[in-house]
């Protein structure tokens, strides 16, 4: 059988495949032409860099898709994908926790954010400008429900403010309901100290 036969871009003699090299743009050389050894060796490292960045995108990708379906039935932003809980029940955890601190005796404000971000459910009418980056998951979501989930950095970063209330009747609605839900609270905080001691 016969050696596969090319033309030698550079000086245009037929010449044994073997003989060259691959300098891109469907162009080969002769190895002996002077910097044909170097393109090669660049067009390698950048086909490598390319596989590289190819084999980490798709373990990024199986790394999201195998967080997402781990963590399928708990509230993420629509945007950056974080993990977190409702805004409400991260506010209750906010107050529990400060109740805590005060029947201990220590500082009512030290440590008394959970761990998980806030995610607040909004109208898609209010996050208008930036449904285009809403993940392509979530999209479906958006149109059956008319809502769109942001965890509380997201809506820092896009200046969308979560709550519709005034700062002064959320101070006055947030009196009322501490001064109704104190027995509660005391409960739930008592409960949670017996269990972690």
């Amino acid at each position: 059988m016969p050696f596969k036969q090319v033309t030698c871009s550079i000086c245009n003699k037929t010449v044994n495949k073997a003989q060259t090299y691959f300098i891109g743009n469907d162009k080969r050389a002769c190895k002996e032409h002077e910097g044909v050894i170097a393109k090669k060796e660049s067009f390698d490292a950048s086909k490598q860099r390319k596989t590289i960045f190819q084999q980490n995108r798709q373990k990024a990708n199986a790394d999201y898709q195998a967080h997402y379906y781990e963590n399928i039935f708990k509230p993420k932003c629509f945007v950056c994908c974080v993990t977190g809980i409702r805004s409400q029940e991260y506010y209750l955890k906010v107050v529990v926790n400060m109740k805590k601190n005060e029947m201990v005796g220590t500082d009512p404000f030290k440590d008394i954010a959970p761990k998980e971000p806030p995610i607040h459910i909004m109208t898609k009418e209010k996050c208008k400008d930036i449904l285009h980056l809403v993940r392509d998951i979530f999209r479906p979501v958006v149109d059956m429900t008319n809502v769109v989930a942001l965890c509380g950095r997201c809506c820092m970063t896009l200046k969308i403010d979560p709550i519709d209330v005034p700062p002064k009747k959320m101070f006055e609605i947030g009196n009322i309901l501490r001064v109704a839900m104190e027995p509660i609270i005391k409960q739930i905080a008592s409960q949670e100290l017996i269990r972690d001691n």
